[in-house]
């Protein structure tokens, strides 16, 4: 059976086609809202969003809409978009649907991954970055995030892969928030290496362990750094009082 693996996250940068406005704007919008730039809470407009971020009108729409699928923009009303607020119950819920999604995807595409192409997204999880480097940070989440989704996207299962994107969406917010209040690169650093092994190898049962375990470490140290730090409430996790 031939190798496969996602273009959409798949393919290193520079083999990539040309992005789109849209894509674009997806990526700046998405952006803003994983680093708080847009805070939790925030009610925002097409209008205000193509004056602050020089994107076009039909870019923003398009992306707020892919944005409100993925949970991180909310709205309740027609004319009316708020950024999501992040609570310690969204929290949880996130790292339970990927226990519930992730391990059986990773089983599933064992040994019918593309090793040159996976290792490229791994490698790029081991770069360096300077502490309170925005970019450099949100970098570092995107590029464990395509990781991960290029693993999904495999499947063949769009359904699943695009559920296990938003998760992952998702969760470059909240590691984030976590990075912000204890942000050690140490830490926030690593290789897929055991993972990557067992998926090359066909391993299937091996990788599903694996990312089992790495899910619990990301919560483990997530629920450790939000739940002992005096600055929580100061990153803004709730929305604003109106």
């Amino acid at each position: 059976m031939d190798k496969v693996i996602s273009g959409r996250f798949g393919e290193p940068h520079h083999r990539r086609k040309r992005e789109t406005l849209s894509e674009i704007a997806l990526l700046r919008l998405r952006r803003a809202i994983v680093t708080h730039e847009l805070l939790p809470g925030e009610k925002i407009s097409e209008a205000s969003l193509v004056e602050r971020f020089g994107l076009t009108k039909s870019a923003v729409r398009s992306a707020l809409t892919r944005l409100s699928e993925d949970g991180l923009i909310a709205k309740p009303s027609p004319k009316t978009h708020i950024v999501a607020p992040l609570t310690m119950d969204e929290i949880r819920s996130v790292f339970h649907l990927r226990f519930l999604l992730e391990p059986d995807i990773t089983r599933r595409v064992a040994g019918k991954i593309d090793p040159q192409a996976l290792r490229e997204l791994d490698a790029a999880c081991r770069a360096d970055y300077d502490v309170g480097d925005k970019i450099g940070e949100f970098a570092l989440l995107e590029a464990n995030r395509n990781f991960h989704c290029a693993v999904a996207w495999a499947c063949g299962d769009g359904r699943h892969a695009r559920w296990v994107e938003q998760l992952h969406n998702a969760t470059m917010r909240i590691l984030w928030v976590s990075l912000q209040l204890e942000n050690r690169p140490d830490v926030w650093r690593h290789t897929h290496e055991e993972i990557l092994n067992d998926l090359i190898n066909g391993n299937g049962d091996a990788a599903a362990a694996c990312c089992v375990s790495h899910i619990k470490e990301a919560q483990r140290i997530v629920y450790e750094v939000l739940t002992s730090s005096p600055s929580f409430q100061n990153l803004m996790i709730l929305p604003p009082n109106e």
